[in-house]
């Protein structure tokens, strides 16, 4: 259960505390955010857990990902049905879901702009400078 960037990417290291964990009963939860397993745990689960190498190749747009546990696993595991919905653009910042379906909204970046420069930032600062200008700034406690 490791994010696929990770797995692939030469600077990959395996720290535990770089993962999330969800039991199975709340692993369809809205907020699933607030269900998760407590990190102390985690070295036990990563050596107790199967990688799940699920990738999807999207050829209409060249894109590779971790698809995750088959939604039969996670019926079985979770005893409740996960619905099939098609993921699909939306041209609106935002998402929206609707019968089977889940509109995402993703926004085209240009490798260049309509003259054909190439999008820079407007001034980019050198780390020693701006670590200057942020101690400079810093305002000194009042002894009260």
């Amino acid at each position: 259960m490791e994010p696929l960037w990770n797995a692939h990417h030469r600077d990959y290291n395996n720290r535990s505390d770089r993962f999330i964990f969800v039991s199975y009963k709340d692993f369809d939860r809205p907020d699933v955010n607030k269900y998760y397993i407590d990190k102390t745990k985690n070295v036990t689960i990563i050596k107790t857990s199967t990688v799940i190498n699920n990738k999807h190749v999207d050829n209409s747009t060249h894109i590779t990902y971790n698809a995750g546990p088959r939604r039969e696993d996670v019926q079985k595991a979770t005893g409740k049905e996960i619905r099939e919905a098609a993921v699909e653009d939306n041209d609106k910042p935002g998402q929206n879901e609707q019968n089977d379906k889940v509109q995402i909204y993703k926004p085209r970046v240009k490798e260049t702009d309509d003259n054909g420069k190439k999008p820079v930032p407007p001034k980019v600062s050198d780390k020693r400078t701006v670590e200057k200008d942020v101690k400079k700034n810093k305002s000194t406690p009042v002894n009260k």
